[in-house]
């Protein structure tokens, strides 16, 4: 008897879950395209307004569509957690690229060397985002090394398989770490998903926030 308690608590454990863990639309017979809409906040396109070279996705179902965003959402919320707590650790204190202050020191630099370096930041399914970095460098006698002395441009982009999705950068800051030997980076962007269902256009878009660390300039 105790055997098949332990048995019936098990299963419902699993059961439960189950249940907490799939999105609660993927088995909902009521779901409408008005609800998932609001949920995930889909907006209307007008299919002249469609970016060039961007083909939407589409789907069959509203179910299918459901547990789509809501894997697409929880992927990008538990990597937004991951870059603040990056960032707080590092206890980064940011230089907004393009600022008066920035511009101050750009001009103060212009002696100093310029490189360059991009490097893959994150990664989402098909598709990675990339970071390409401008800086300026000098050398540095007491490490033997060139050092970061500057940041001219942030610049991030998508690349890999995305004919659904399109990327728009809007901000960026940097921050130089370790005594000029690291240049942390950071953007903001908006990631845009171009869906199709029921010859209805939509777009579901969300804020993407990218950290990137250079090194050896």
């Amino acid at each position: 008897m105790k055997k098949v308690k332990v048995l019936l608590f098990l299963t419902l454990l699993i059961t439960f879950q189950i249940l907490i863990t799939t999105p609660v639309y993927a088995n909902s017979k009521n779901i409408t395209l008005d609800s998932i809409s609001q949920k995930y906040n889909l907006k209307d396109v007008d299919t002249t307004n469609l970016p060039e070279g961007i083909k939407p996705i589409e789907f069959k179902s509203y179910q299918e569509l459901a547990a789509f965003l809501e894997k697409v959402k929880r992927q990008n919320d538990i990597e937004e957690e991951k870059v603040k707590k990056l960032i707080a650790d590092r206890k980064i204190k940011n230089l907004l690229v393009g600022s008066s202050l920035t511009q101050a020191i750009d001009t103060n630099l212009a002696s100093n060397n310029i490189g360059s370096q991009t490097k893959l930041v994150s990664s989402s399914g098909t598709f990675s985002y990339y970071m390409s970095v401008s800086y300026y460098y000098s050398y540095n006698y007491t490490f033997n090394k060139n050092v970061f002395t500057g940041c001219r441009s942030i610049y991030t982009f998508i690349s890999g398989f995305s004919p659904f999705v399109d990327y728009q950068q809007y901000d960026s800051w940097y921050s130089i770490l370790d005594s000029g030997r690291t240049l942390a980076c950071t953007a903001k962007g908006i990631t845009s998903y171009y869906i199709f269902i029921e010859g209805v256009l939509k777009v579901y878009q969300y804020d993407k926030t990218l950290y990137g660390e250079f090194y050896n300039p």
